[in-house]
């Protein structure tokens, strides 16, 4: 919420900021007061979005280098914090500042990794789900007549009796009745 909350806020401030740069063609002399604290402003709310979204992501590149392997998170890392670094030096000196691909780049990565830990709960949930339809115990048929063993303890090639309403507990072919 932080990242994106934000994010909307250096990404409005930015499009201000290229509005009146290039599509306005206004001069480009001296900045006035409101730009200069626009870009404060802006490198406050970015820096949080770094802080809040992008530390996690450096962590994990950190990690994936100290065991000599260059991931994602990598490439994530290097383009937005040299991005924000860039943006953070242009502030002090003048010129472009970046911070609105250096938030978009993390808030549209965690958006992205947030939404595939939920369909993987949901997958986990639903496979659990599935799991709990299957019956503990089966009915199998043995020479002394029927027994009720766990399912664990039916054998390949022995015969299990399904009795109507009931769930089938294991796989296997039919081999009288109808399916």
């Amino acid at each position: 919420i932080v990242g994106v909350t934000c994010g909307m806020v250096v990404m409005i401030f930015s499009w201000s900021h290229y509005a009146d740069r290039y599509l306005l063609r206004q001069s480009l002399g001296e900045p006035d007061a409101l730009a200069i604290f626009s870009q404060y402003y802006v490198l406050f709310a970015a820096t949080l979005v770094v802080a809040v979204l992008g530390i996690p992501i450096l962590r994990d590149a950190i990690r994936g280098l100290a065991s000599l392997r260059a991931g994602v998170d990598l490439l994530i890392a290097v383009g937005a914090f040299s991005a924000y670094a860039a943006s953070v030096v242009a502030v002090v000196r003048g010129g472009e500042t970046y911070f609105d691909t250096a938030t978009m780049i993390l808030i549209f990565v965690t958006l992205g990794r947030f939404l595939e830990a939920r369909g993987r709960a949901k997958a986990s949930e639903a496979i659990r789900g599935l799991a709990a339809l299957v019956p503990d115990t089966a009915r199998v048929l043995r020479q002394d007549g029927e027994a009720l063993v766990p399912v664990a303890d039916v054998r390949i090639g022995e015969q299990v009796l399904v009795k109507p309403g009931e769930t089938i507990p294991v796989d296997g072919v039919i081999a009288d009745g109808c399916g």
